[in-house]
């Protein structure tokens, strides 16, 4: 297994989606060439870098706050990983900052109603860090709904099995607070966000019974 199959199966069982509204996507015409914005934004030396690691496909994330009290700059443009699955009838598209630390835009598009709804996950590695009211206790590993949010996907995206798919989500998550070192103990945030990907549509039954009947063979070439 790559190791970006191992990243994506590691992150997708701890981001749940809250009870939220949707919102309706959008189609757009104006398509994009994500491997000249990646370029445009990390410089063509680490992409190239990034290729031959095989990683999942390269994405950007801009945001506000990156859970670093010792960042410069609040604001960054950050470099992602990003994975796109259609699992239980909904495409589930991810935009990965990090590992065991991480930040995560996470969005489930209804196709079939054209509806998604979208949440920023912070994934804190055991540190209790994050709380949605100044009297709760901090918690860890915190996932927050955004409170506004657009979506587009261009018109060229394929939304069938090993089909690309492209996208942008701008949002703004509701209040919450993080931990600081100020005389409170803690500040309040809320993330202004852009996810821009480019992944491929991976349709996880498929995927499945792929790896099963590949499983079959093995065997059965073992057994001879």
């Amino acid at each position: 297994m790559k190791r970006s199959q191992i990243l994506i199966l590691f992150l997708f069982p701890l981001f749940v989606f809250t009870q939220q509204n949707t919102a309706l996507f959008k189609l757009t015409k104006n398509s994009f060439d994500i491997d000249t914005l990646l370029q445009k934004e990390f410089g063509k030396n680490k992409m190239e870098q990034l290729k031959k690691m095989s990683l999942t496909s390269p994405a950007i994330l801009s945001i506000n706050n990156v859970l670093r009290s010792d960042y410069k700059q609040k604001s960054a443009k950050l470099l992602g990983l990003c994975e796109c699955y259609f699992i239980d009838g909904k495409l589930e598209v991810i935009n990965a900052v990090g590992f065991k630390t991480a930040i995560v835009s996470s969005i489930k598009v209804n196709l079939s109603e054209k509806t998604f709804e979208s949440n920023l996950n912070y994934r804190t590695d055991g540190i209790e860090m994050h709380k949605f009211n100044p009297s709760d206790e901090f918690i860890k590993n915190i996932t927050v709904p955004l409170q506004t949010s657009e979506l587009e996907f261009t018109t060229d995206s394929k939304f069938e099995h090993l089909g690309i798919v492209k996208g942008k989500l701008k949002g703004k998550t509701v209040l919450f607070y993080e931990q600081d070192s100020s005389q409170k103990g803690y500040s309040a945030v809320q993330n202004e966000i852009i996810s821009i990907f480019e992944c491929q549509f991976k349709d996880y039954n498929k995927l499945i019974k792929e790896m099963e009947q590949k499983q079959k063979l093995l065997e059965k070439q073992h057994k001879n």
